[in-house]
């Protein structure tokens, strides 16, 4: 951490390295290996054959940012090498929090809050190797970030000095615009408050040429 004291909880997530030495096989954030990092802050993985690795270390829901893709530290075991190291020093993010409110001004539970960049699009178009942060960490914790039974939110360890945008949703209730923010050094924590309204609605019934149903089709 800041202090170099130990950052439990966090995640080590290990990709394996294409043939060209430099881009994850897995650019979708799928993992060969994952541990957790202990309360001494060490971890290990174990039953991994000899290739050539990235490894990274994820957010995972605690106080800590987890380190972008160009951070990632290349590990490359062999039969003659088999045990290889890989440290990492990460820094305390911020905090977002707040409400979400449905009808007749009711807490929302269960609501899902998505961190995402501001400059998602942007990113994806070049698979986020030049981002100071790692929007698939970002991803990572959408099943957690969801509000609880008072309607209450809290999203830890949110990076500093990048824009950032709050999407949130829940069923029957149309999502509202996203919130852009940016956290700095000075200014930590922030609080957002957001009041939902109840969504409208699209049916209808698809059919083929003969006018039988096609079931499992997807209307977007």
């Amino acid at each position: 951490a800041d202090t170099l004291a130990p950052a439990p909880g966090m995640l080590v997530r290990v990709e394996r390295v294409d043939g060209d030495g430099r881009r994850p096989r897995f650019m979708s954030g799928e993992s060969v290996g994952e541990a957790l990092v202990n309360e001494q802050g060490n971890y290990s993985l174990i039953g991994l054959p000899a290739d050539v690795y990235r490894a990274r270390v994820l957010n995972n829901a605690t106080d800590f940012v987890g380190t972008p893709r160009r951070a990632a530290r290349e590990v490359t075991l062999t039969p003659s090498t088999p045990q290889g190291s890989a440290d990492f020093v990460v820094s305390l993010g911020g905090t977002i929090a707040g409400f979400v409110e449905g009808a007749e001004r009711k807490p929302c539970s269960e609501a899902r809050l998505m961190l995402l960049p501001a400059n998602l699009a942007e990113l994806q178009m070049t698979g986020g190797e030049d981002s100071p942060i790692d929007f698939m960490d970002l991803l990572s914790n959408r099943e957690r970030n969801k509000t609880d039974e008072s309607g209450q939110y809290e999203i830890r360890g949110v990076p500093l000095d990048f824009e950032l945008s709050l999407k949130v949703s829940a069923e029957e209730f149309a999502s509202p615009a996203p919130f852009r923010f940016k956290l700095t050094a000075e200014q930590r924590d922030i609080r957002r408050d957001f009041e939902l309204q109840v969504g409208s609605s699209i049916a209808g019934s698809v059919h083929d040429g003969r006018r039988s149903p096609v079931i499992g089709a997807q209307a977007r």
